[in-house]
């Protein structure tokens, strides 16, 4: 069906595994864990936290480029509305002494692959926490795999 959109640059990258993830053994699963193409996902990850962690929120917000692209197609909005309002919510979270970023060992981590094969996340991994208190908030990064290297696609 034709839409007034450009194809999400994600329905077009390789698939990540051959296999139903779902349906994979657990030493299937740590099989492919352990592979240098999820050890790269991880080390995306790291990097995006620890461009948080340094307070080099415009680094970080630039691995989010090709979201921009699409969402602000998608949504009619301006793209640099986008890129400023993560920014805006990025700094929120780094410049005041009210929240602390959660750190974690990102690599202990488990991901998930999206059905259609194409996009790669783990769940919760960067989250601010209210310093005092038990709430966080929680940021999505979901990557594709373009052939070489993971690209922050949602």
């Amino acid at each position: 069906m034709p839409t007034p959109f450009p194809r999400w640059k994600f329905l077009d990258s390789e698939d990540i595994i051959d296999f139903d993830l779902d349906k994979a053994s657990d030493t299937e699963y740590e099989k492919l864990r352990q592979s240098p193409k999820m050890q790269a996902l991880y080390e995306a990850y790291e990097r995006l936290i620890e461009l948080l962690k340094a307070k080099r929120i415009d680094e970080a917000v630039g691995m989010f480029e090709e979201r921009f692209d699409e969402f602000s197609k998608a949504f009619y909005r301006p793209r640099n509305e986008l890129k400023d309002s993560l920014s805006e919510k990025f700094r929120k979270f780094t410049d005041t002494q009210k929240y602390e970023l959660v750190t974690q060992n990102v690599k202990k981590l488990y991901f998930t692959i999206d059905e259609n094969k194409k996009i790669a996340y783990i769940p919760g991994v960067i989250q601010f926490k209210t310093i005092g208190k038990s709430l966080y908030d929680d940021f999505s990064a979901k990557f594709r795999w373009d052939g070489n290297r993971w690209i922050l696609t949602r």
